[in-house]
């Protein structure tokens, strides 16, 4: 388990659909240009665009993909009530593990049931918790800067 889906989540809700998407593509092209950024992964070169294009390179454009769509979601505030961000940041997660998922299939060409229990289950309950850190403190975030804002 890493932070990078928490800083996805953040990234995306709190710099909205354009800034947090130039900012996600900027760390992948770090990466990509040879900074140490990405998460370790068993087996896996740490940086370069070797790291984009192995088996867990789908995670990474999963994430720019999560980090555009949960910041169109909080351009129209579905980031500031827990009732919207939980789904929206479910969808988040979806949308990392859809192309993460995906990829590693193919790339490894392992049946679906050794995909899931390689690529989802380990990291479902980290999921889970990072989705409700940021589904809890944001709103409570945004009332408080609301309530800076208006006085």
């Amino acid at each position: 388990v890493t932070g990078q889906t928490l800083a996805v989540y953040l990234i995306g809700t709190t710099y909205g659909a354009r800034l947090g998407f130039a900012t996600f593509a900027t760390y992948l092209l770090a990466g990509i240009a040879g900074a140490p950024v990405f998460a370790p992964a068993t087996g896996a070169t740490t940086h370069g665009i070797a790291r984009l294009t192995g088996a867990t390179g789908g995670y990474l454009i999963g994430m720019l993909v999560a980090t555009f769509v949960l910041g169109a979601l909080a351009d129209r505030k579905a980031d500031q009530k827990f009732k919207t961000s939980f789904p929206a940041l479910i969808l988040g997660s979806a949308i990392v593990f859809a192309f993460g998922l995906t990829w590693l299939h193919s790339s490894l060409e392992l049946s679906w049931a050794q995909t899931i229990s390689a690529g989802l289950t380990p990291f479902i309950l980290g999921e889970f918790i990072k989705i409700a850190i940021t589904a809890t403190s944001l709103p409570l975030i945004w009332r408080k800067i609301s309530q800076k804002l208006t006085r």
